[in-house]
């Protein structure tokens, strides 16, 4: 008489393995995502802010951040930016305000975001790890003078 597949050791510790694979998925990929060009990346995080899609932009700066920042502080630090987007009127436009190299390692971009209602600044900066970068600290204000541009 056969043992039901589930019975069988071998079976159940290839679910097993399946199972924890599949968990571990999210973070491996997210660790994954190599940023080559700074700047084109910095401009992509202006253009998910200034359209308001902040589940895009928090699953961006998190993947693009190797695991450096955890995905909780980035939600909580954005959560914010959804109902600030909404009562700001529609996105008007963008300038690169400034952009600041460090070395060959730390490449940083400060930007004005105009809504019809209210203007709004952001702070990028990002390491380079070998060869592509990963965001380490991402910033937004309504004041200029909090995003301590050059």
């Amino acid at each position: 008489m056969r043992r039901p597949l589930l019975a069988r050791p071998h079976i159940l510790g290839f679910l097993f393995f399946a199972v924890i694979l599949a968990s571990l998925k999210p973070v491996a990929l997210s660790a994954d995502r190599q940023i080559t060009d700074p700047r084109s990346w910095a401009d992509g995080i202006v253009r998910l802010f200034a359209m308001g899609d902040i589940k895009e932009l928090t699953d961006e700066l998190f993947e693009s951040s190797g695991g450096h920042i955890t995905r909780e502080k980035i939600s909580a630090s954005v959560s914010v930016l959804a109902p600030m987007v909404a009562q700001s009127g529609p996105f008007r436009a963008s300038d690169l305000i400034a952009e600041k190299r460090y070395g060959q390692s730390i490449a940083a971009f400060w930007y004005y975001v105009r809504f019809e209602k209210q203007e709004m600044f952001m702070h990028l900066r990002l390491f380079k790890r070998g060869t592509y970068w990963q965001v380490n600290n991402f910033r937004f204000n309504t004041d200029f003078d909090k995003i301590d541009a050059p």
